[in-house]
């Protein structure tokens, strides 16, 4: 097992994520964070911003989202319950719910 220090370890982070969008610029399906951040260099390299759980959890879809509830067999729907017939997703929350003010303020 190899031990990385930080710089190597961020190094490598890097290269994954130009793979994967090399990947995307094949042809490949574009997922919820690429579409965010679809040029990580800027991210990674802003000189501003705290990330916290709250952007975490939007970034990653990993959160208290009905849909990755669901999956976990923690929540019976994976529907929104303010928007019936709608998977409540990261996206969902964010960008098309009535309640996305108030968690984008959170933000």
């Amino acid at each position: 097992m190899t031990i990385l220090c930080p710089e190597e370890l961020k190094t490598e982070e890097r290269q994954k994520m130009e793979c994967r969008n090399e990947g995307q610029e094949e042809g490949k399906k574009e997922g919820w964070t690429c579409r965010l951040i679809p040029q990580e260099d800027n991210w990674s390299n802003r000189k501003y911003g705290d990330v916290n759980d709250y952007l975490t959890q939007m970034l990653s879809g990993h959160g208290c989202f009905q849909a990755y509830l669901h999956r976990f067999k923690y929540e019976d729907s994976p529907e929104c319950s303010m928007c019936p017939g709608i998977i409540e997703d990261a996206e969902h929350v964010f960008s098309r719910a009535p309640t996305s003010t108030a968690f984008k303020q959170k933000i």
